[in-house]
């Protein structure tokens, strides 16, 4: 059987404990300052790159339409570009969090 865990007098204190919500955000934000620099990492490390591939997917979009479409028939092979792209994100997502 695993031992409780014994605490100071002076960890839990009404006192110690914030008052206000600006005092709430500054206490988050000094005990947990490197989880919000992480979080802010990873955002940047997976989302430059799916940036970068949105755009060079637009790009491709354009140059793989010919000149002579009309414009009903532009939009609705973009239409059908954008649901395919955007599917295989989602089948890409789900398999992301299943193999988490």
């Amino acid at each position: 059987m695993r031992k409780k865990s014994r605490f100071a007098a002076h960890d839990y204190q009404y006192s110690s404990l914030p008052n206000t919500r600006k005092d709430a955000f500054k206490d988050v934000y000094r005990h947990n300052f490197l989880n919000i620099l992480k979080s802010g990492i990873m955002l940047l490390v997976f989302a430059v790159p799916l940036m970068l591939f949105m755009l060079i997917m637009d790009i491709g979009k354009l140059g793989m339409v010919p000149a002579n479409y009309s414009e009903e028939d532009l939009k609705v092979v973009l239409l059908i570009w954008d649901v395919i792209v955007n599917v295989g994100f989602l089948i890409l997502f789900i398999l992301v969090l299943v193999a988490l």
